[in-house]
């Protein structure tokens, strides 16, 4: 049983980074990542709403020094 949940895990892994992969490269041109986008979709999400970090940290499960650092790229 476990061999088989294992498994399932592993393979959620793996699409979860080439989604990642993907998405990177789909964006590279409007010098984002996929992790920049997601919170700047997140943002937009939300219009006329205040955004705090804590709001992001919730929803992606994100540290929030790694949510400083974002915010700090996406000003640029």
């Amino acid at each position: 049983m476990w061999e088989s949940e294992e498994r399932v895990l592993w393979n959620i892994k793996k699409l979860g980074m080439g989604i990642e992969c993907l998405l990177n490269r789909l964006l590279a041109d409007m010098g984002l990542t996929a992790s920049r986008g997601l919170v700047l979709l997140f943002i937009l999400e939300h219009p006329g709403n205040t955004i705090c970090s804590t709001e992001i940290h919730k929803a992606f499960g994100v540290a929030r020094p790694s949510l400083a650092r974002t915010a700090a790229e996406n000003k640029e």
